[in-house]
């Protein structure tokens, strides 16, 4: 990832261990960001401190990396500390958010992960299961609401009550919404052969509304109210939505990412008037 390579062209991989050994060395470089100390100061204000032995020890590789340097017998930070106080900390919330949006990670098409990972911090993650198999869909469907004016969306779930939610709430909000939904190809075409849910179909001649479909199964759903809010989800297998994985934010970046994520998507699909399902 381009965060990790980012943070070893500026920590090399035995700086870094060294970082990683303990917690004194950026709890001194902490300090240091903000204030020149001497040693004895040094150890007062650094949090569990260690030995002046231990802090003295831990100094002098710093110094030996080039990330302190000492001025009139106070430790100072230099520039290349900083850098590399700087590259450990959005190494270390890379991590982070790898550790805590795993289930959503493991599920996403490698080519779709495009977005910058510091941008996953604080975005929602929610997880079906066994035990709460819709958690994900009726989420999905709880953030369609009044104040959204324009939906785009893409879906590799064929999901009848899902459909005849979505459906129920555009006919309450009058049509109001400008809606755009790409299926990916089993599901449109069994939405196409299915009496239940051919209505999805029924509807092209408004001009708020449109449907689009891939020509290949997909494992992945997106969800765009307006520009402000994004929901992307990740299935296991194609088509039966088992253990989906969803993360829901409003983080500009992200929202950005998944607007061309599904710009990319829209202009690899045919619309629903031009497509023939005897192929």
């Amino acid at each position: 990832m381009d965060v990790i390579e980012t943070c070893l062209q500026t920590i090399p991989l035995q700086e870094l261990a060294f970082l990683t050994r303990s917690d004194h060395p950026l709890n001194i470089l902490q300090e240091l960001k903000d204030e020149s100390y001497r040693l004895t100061d040094l150890h007062a204000v650094v949090g569990d401190p260690p030995s002046q032995p231990t802090i003295r020890r831990v100094l002098g590789d710093l110094i030996e990396f080039g990330w302190t340097e000492d001025q009139g017998g106070k430790q100072k930070i230099t520039t290349a500390g900083q850098d590399a106080l700087n590259e450990y900390r959005k190494l270390s919330l890379a991590v982070q958010q790898l550790i805590e949006k795993a289930p959503w990670l493991q599920r996403l098409p490698p080519e779709d992960a495009t977005f910058p990972i510091h941008a996953l911090v604080g975005a929602k993650l929610i997880v079906s299961n066994p035990a709460n198999p819709g958690s994900v869909l009726s989420t999905v469907f709880n953030l369609y609401d009044r104040d959204t004016s324009r939906f785009r969306g893409l879906c590799s779930i064929y999901h009848p009550v899902l459909f005849s939610a979505y459906r129920t709430a555009y006919e309450l909000l009058n049509f109001s919404i400008d809606s755009e939904i790409i299926f990916d190809w089993p599901t449109f075409v069994k939405i196409a052969n299915t009496n239940d849910t051919h209505y999805i179909l029924d509807s092209l001649d408004l001009s708020d509304y449109d449907i689009y479909a891939l020509d290949y199964a997909h494992t992945l759903g997106i969800g765009i109210y307006d520009d402000r809010r994004v929901a992307i989800g990740a299935y296991n297998e194609s088509g039966n939505g088992n253990h989906v994985a969803m993360i829901i934010s409003s983080n500009e970046k992200l929202v950005d990412w998944g607007i061309g994520l599904y710009d990319s998507y829209r202009e690899q699909s045919i619309h629903a008037t031009k497509i023939d399902l005897k192929r």
